[in-house]
């Protein structure tokens, strides 16, 4: 990713023992990035890197202050047809701006409440958390410090273990990743492999059914429609056999009046 490229180029060029500003890669992108802040449509991609190296180093720049870089990137959110992603760049900045200058905070509420307003999971997420963090000003101040961008962190999450290890204890269950479930899933699809012959239990049922056939019966004497008919046929039904393949021949029928 081009913008991932761009930061990593400025993080890993910092020279904190440098002196002169024209020779600071911090400095170079601040007086770079912020005429296109002001121009009509930057991109959206620019916008991110722009609002990531004021958020960053805003603080640097002597000749603009942090107050208009802040109003600057609130007006950005305001614009049509902007990216979701980009509106949660933009709200992290102006985070790192609002924790160096707790001023700014109410400005700032009242900009994320805006925000809030939409129907993205991602962007309302960051509202939300931005919110609680502006009832707690030390501990946005502490997230957010000045310069430490570089700062390293556990990617293992080591500080957790006692906290999981408590967890186990009272009975929660391990979380069972997205590989793990789908691994354990049933799993449907199309059948390569030969039918299995019929088994004894088959041949069996076969053969009953071919033997009913065989002996299947239907009646065909004359329907009566009088009560002396209809107990006389009670009593002394007559039937015969009829093959499966013979046309059965329905007889007509003969009704008293």
């Amino acid at each position: 990713d081009k913008i991932e490229e761009i930061m990593r180029v400025i993080v890993e060029n910092v020279d904190e023992d440098e002196l002169d500003p024209d020779r600071d890669i911090r400095h170079h992108a601040l007086h770079s990035l912020w005429p296109i802040l002001e121009g009509s449509s930057p991109d959206d991609a620019i916008i991110r890197v722009a609002a990531w190296v004021m958020g960053e180093y805003g603080f640097l720049n002597e000749n603009v202050s942090e107050k208009i870089v802040f109003e600057r990137l609130c007006d950005l959110l305001e614009r049509p047809r902007l990216d979701d992603t980009t509106k949660c760049w933009i709200l992290t900045s102006c985070c790192k701006i609002v924790a160096r200058d707790i001023h700014l905070a109410s400005e700032l509420r009242h900009t994320v409440q805006e925000a809030s307003r939409t129907t993205n999971a991602s962007l309302l997420q960051r509202t939300r958390e931005i919110l609680i963090l502006l009832d707690q000003p030390e501990r946005m101040a502490s997230l957010f410090r000045k310069d430490q961008v570089c700062a390293s962190f556990d990617h293992d999450l080591s500080f957790l273990d006692d906290y999981l290890e408590a967890a186990k204890e009272k009975g929660a269950s391990l979380y069972n990743e997205n590989v793990s479930r789908l691994e354990s899933a049933p799993q449907d699809g199309l059948k390569f492999d030969a039918y299995e012959n019929a088994t004894k239990d088959d041949r069996s049922m076969d053969a009953l059914v071919s033997q009913l056939s065989d002996k299947l019966t239907i009646n065909t004497t004359s329907a009566k429609w009088s009560k002396r008919s209809i107990q006389k046929e009670v009593s002394s039904p007559k039937t015969e056999n009829v093959s499966p393949n013979q046309p059965c021949v329905t007889q007509p029928d003969n009704r008293d009046d």
